[in-house]
């Protein structure tokens, strides 16, 4: 049998973001939410889990929330064009599609097994000649981290238009689900409540830089308004509500051809969490004509339903709770101010 502390896990939350947890309040919390907590572990037991090593504790009170997501995590990163060397481990969802031999594109783990990436980096022939580098950091040098997959399926958005470059995004099935370890780990996707204002400071990764980098390049850059990146864009193209803008006015800091399908990520606490995937620009980053991507927050419903086997983390902007596996948490409104978690073990 399985032997589960039921609230070691939310004591452990609690203190760790600073609640006393020897208030009565959370004493009372503690009695109230201990039979559901026994009854979720029973029901793990019976379903033969090995470990809650994914578990997750959601508790919103008035002034405070509490989310443990199993997305999102990335032990080695304590803290492109104008960019610098990412140090090994720091973005372990960063994926590297070698086409031919060479790098020719970038993406991001969602899952164990779906890489989301652009619609304009992927074709039919992917499947024969295309290999994804997961934990890949040097493009000349060792990667003793990396694992390398072939791709089963690809689903690209219907609606995709090469010409505007509305909906540039795509999905890569793995040939084979990959083992997480500190240099490969999934990302949580910004869910479609979210909101990312302007100047809201944001990374981009990728191999390219403006001229192809040996070593994964990191920048950051701030997000640009709709209504500013349109205007920047009028002579050029129409920026749609489903893309989203980042750059600095004064150019020098950008993603570029190579880095094509990565992420445009921010951090909400301690989640990383993906808003764009790099999709186009007017050149690279020239003044007044910040990076275009697609607004991962538009397609959760798209990429819910296309994915199989265990479905990405959506979280927003501002996270409230998060879907993940092998818990699915149900938040109920509870009078006093606090939510009641009703866990079923899935």
């Amino acid at each position: 049998m399985l032997a589960v502390d039921t609230l070691g896990p939310l004591r452990l939350a609690l203190a760790f973001h600073g609640h006393s947890i020897g208030s009565e309040k959370y004493e009372t919390l503690f009695k109230f939410l201990e039979p559901f907590l026994s009854s979720f572990a029973l029901k793990c037991q019976e379903k033969a889990l090995t470990s809650l090593n994914t578990f997750v504790v959601v508790v919103c009170a008035l002034s405070a929330k509490i989310v443990l997501v199993a997305c999102g995590r990335s032990v080695k990163n304590v803290r492109i064009v104008g960019g610098q060397d990412a140090t090994p481990g720091s973005w372990p969802w960063q994926v590297a599609l070698f086409t031919f031999g060479s790098s020719s594109c970038g993406g991001s783990l969602i899952t164990n097994q779906w890489v989301l990436t652009a619609a304009h980096c992927s074709s039919f022939l992917d499947l024969l000649f295309t290999k994804v580098h997961l934990g890949h950091h040097n493009q000349l040098g060792l990667n003793p981290n990396a694992v390398t997959q072939t791709i089963e399926k690809i689903v690209c958005h219907p609606a995709h238009n090469p010409f505007t470059s509305e909906n540039d995004i795509c999905l890569l099935k793995l040939s084979a689900p990959v083992n997480f370890t500190d240099y490969i780990q999934p990302i949580c996707l910004a869910s479609g409540n979210s909101t990312f204002y302007n100047g809201t400071s944001s990374w981009v990764t990728g191999f390219d830089g403006g001229s192809p980098s040996n070593v994964l390049q990191e920048v950051n850059v701030p997000i640009v308004g709709n209504r500013e990146c349109k205007c920047y864009y009028k002579d050029v193209t129409d920026v749609k509500e489903n893309m989203i803008c980042a750059g600095l006015k004064a150019g020098g800091k950008d993603s570029c051809q190579g880095d094509s399908g990565g992420p445009l990520m921010i951090k909400k606490d301690s989640i990383w969490i993906q808003s764009g995937v790099v999709s186009f620009g007017d050149g690279c980053a020239l003044p007044m004509r910040p990076g275009v991507y697609t607004r991962v927050s538009c397609y959760q419903k798209w990429i819910s339903n296309t994915i199989t086997g265990t479905p990405p983390g959506f979280v927003g902007a501002t996270p409230v709770f998060v879907f993940a596996l092998p818990v699915a948490i149900k938040l109920y409104n509870f009078t006093s101010g606090l939510f009641l978690l009703a866990i079923s073990c899935l």
